[in-house]
């Protein structure tokens, strides 16, 4: 057996140990042995770790075991070779396990709660409804009026309910296009099992939803004041119709202020919602163990040049 086989199998022995602080501990006695040439402590070190190896180096003499260790040093430093077919192996596994996650993405479907998604869209469709039906009424309200009652209104009032009545009209007719599409294009989409391309969609039109909302109101408020002077008019300026535009003025007033409680409680639900504590929890945990992982890697970085410095002191 030659001095170079018998330093590999003391290497390979040295390497399958199974505590690393064992190992490392007796390195660094080896080591020491071969920087004071002390032959005799290696001797009876490669004897206790290899009894195989036991007559051979007997046989040596001290300049020769010095030799043999020394050829161990520089197996010790060479990085442990692998066998290529398992490197290949490993390297198809993590390209499998790489195309995965770059699939999953692709292959992921969104489930969709249909029943939540359909009453959603029926709250939009009844906006649509709603707003339908005061541009229409409207419209009818400027046939109401004849050429002699508007001249008895005078021209203020006049001009107010002509702004009113159009305002009444396009208001509901932009915001009743914008609902009635917007709901159109979510059920296609919902009918054609396309659930991400409609949350897209609902998500991308959302401003629009918010113009809509607001001509909504501009429509109905309009509609009201519509309504207001029609009372004026029809009733006359007697007691009577005074007492009457009075009532349906306290009503619209009452009408408008009960719409903005209802909007100012109606605000947390289309807020974002808050971070659960779990959630907080777990991003802190997760900071902590990354911080915590750097510490390591730095640790064992460090303890490895150390080791290689104690390798090379020689």
């Amino acid at each position: 057996m030659s001095h170079t086989l018998a330093a590999n199998q003391f290497a390979h022995h040295h390497r399958g140990g199974t505590s690393s602080k064992v190992i490392q501990h007796e390195t660094d006695k080896l080591l020491e042995s071969i920087n004071n040439r002390d032959a005799d402590y290696v001797r009876e070190h490669i004897k206790k770790r290899i009894p195989a190896l036991e007559d051979l180096i007997t046989e040596m003499d001290d300049a020769t075991v010095i030799e043999f260790v020394s050829q161990f040093e520089k197996i010790v430093k060479s990085p442990p070779t692998r066998n290529p077919s398992t490197n290949i192996s490993t390297i198809k596994k993590d390209d499998t396990t790489n195309n995965d996650c770059t699939k999953e993405p692709q292959e992921e479907k969104v489930e969709l709660d249909t029943e939540r998604v359909a009453f959603r869209l029926d709250g939009i469709e009844l906006y649509a409804l709603v707003v339908s039906l005061t541009a229409g009424f409207g419209f009818s309200s400027l046939e109401m009026i004849s050429d002699e009652e508007f001249e008895q209104l005078g021209f203020p009032l006049t001009w107010i309910f002509m702004v009113t009545a159009a305002l009444t009209v396009l208001s509901g007719l932009y915001a009743t296009i914008v609902f009635s599409l917007c709901s159109m294009y979510a059920k296609t989409a919902i009918g054609s099992n396309r659930d991400q391309q409609m949350l897209e969609f609902l998500k991308n039109t959302g401003i629009y939803r918010i113009r809509a909302f607001h001509h909504f109101l501009i429509s109905i408020a309009c509609f009201a004041l519509n309504v207001l002077i029609i009372c004026l008019v029809k009733f006359g300026k007697s007691r009577f119709g005074k007492l009457c535009f009075l009532v349906c003025g306290w009503l619209l007033y009452e009408g408008w202020r009960d719409t903005q409680g209802i909007l100012s409680a109606a605000a947390p639900i289309f807020a974002p919602l808050p971070q659960s504590s779990d959630d907080s929890k777990d991003k802190k945990n997760n900071s902590e163990a990354t911080k915590s992982t750097s510490q390591i890697n730095t640790n064992k970085s460090s303890k490895t040049a150390f080791r290689l410095n104690i390798f090379n002191r020689r």
